[in-house]
């Protein structure tokens, strides 16, 4: 048996055309691109998340008013009609949020990859 992780972009042009059997996408909720796709998790793995993010930064030191300003229009931008079916088209759903959310989650991600580093025995070589 073969198996890849990809991004559903990646994917879904081959899945379409037959080439491939698509089982699951790994984020916590079902992609609005494909919603008949089962999450890992309902498929028998509870709990399982594993999903690729984007997201926008600025230089140390930046104001906090400008990185406010900066984060109102961005979540503005992704409320667009237009803005989310381009970034849905790309298999990204856009979520938005705060600065403070984005760094609690970025010291979540960093938690858990490093479990699993240590856990695994990895090493930089």
């Amino acid at each position: 048996m073969q198996l890849i992780f990809n991004v559903i972009t990646g994917t879904l042009p081959q899945a379409r055309a037959g080439r491939i059997r698509v089982l699951a996408v790994s984020t916590a909720q079902r992609a609005e691109l494909v919603p008949e796709l089962p999450t890992v998790a309902e498929s028998g793995l509870p709990g399982f998340d594993v999903s690729s993010w984007y997201n926008m930064f600025a230089p140390a030191g930046t104001p906090r008013r400008i990185v406010q300003r900066i984060n109102a229009e961005i979540n503005r931008m992704l409320q667009q009609p237009e803005v989310r079916k381009r970034f849905l088209a790309l298999g990204v759903t856009p979520l938005g949020g705060t600065p403070e959310a984005l760094g609690d989650y970025l010291k979540f991600e960093i938690a858990r990859w490093e479990k699993v580093i240590k856990e695994a025995g990895i090493k930089l070589e």
